[in-house]
């Protein structure tokens, strides 16, 4: 069973992003796909075959760690409370994670495409989130974020 659509938004999404400015209609959409894309919605909070990615948002151990010690964070109104956290918390601290979501795409230069243009925000997982190396495809981003935030189907 995955999560609630409401509840990750309104307990996890919202909450994490608001303190340090980054919460906005479009990036909230954005991390929306990304989960629906990446697990589910929340049915796999652990890669397949223990590969190196965690929590909702399956993001690698190596990306958590280049973000909590590689990058500064002079840019933020606030500092991230990202400093002495491990990979592997994004497991059960989904606000850690939603948090680590949004600043890996917040580094990028180019601004997040619209709340509802879902086609453009999958073309922004992939080119960000995904990358080029990933074997993730835009367009399944953008069904997954039809049938599980969309429809709610599991």
């Amino acid at each position: 069973m995955a999560i609630r659509s409401l509840d990750l938004r309104k307990y996890v999404i919202r909450p994490a992003l608001s303190p340090y400015a980054l919460w906005d209609a479009s990036s909230e959409e954005l991390l929306m796909l990304t989960a629906a894309q990446e697990s589910k919605l929340g049915y796999y909070l652990r890669q397949l075959g223990d590969g190196p990615a965690y929590g909702v948002w399956q993001m690698e151990e190596a990306t958590f760690n280049w973000l909590r010690d590689g990058v500064s964070w002079n840019v933020l109104p606030n500092r991230t409370p990202l400093k002495g956290r491990l990979a592997a918390e994004m497991v059960y601290d989904l606000r850690l994670a939603a948090l680590a979501a949004r600043l890996r795409y917040y580094l990028d230069p180019q601004e997040v495409p619209q709340w509802h243009d879902v086609e453009g925000l999958a073309k922004y997982w992939k080119r960000v989130y995904n990358t080029s190396a990933g074997a993730g495809k835009w367009e399944e981003a953008r069904d997954a974020y039809q049938r599980y935030v969309v429809e709610g189907k599991q």
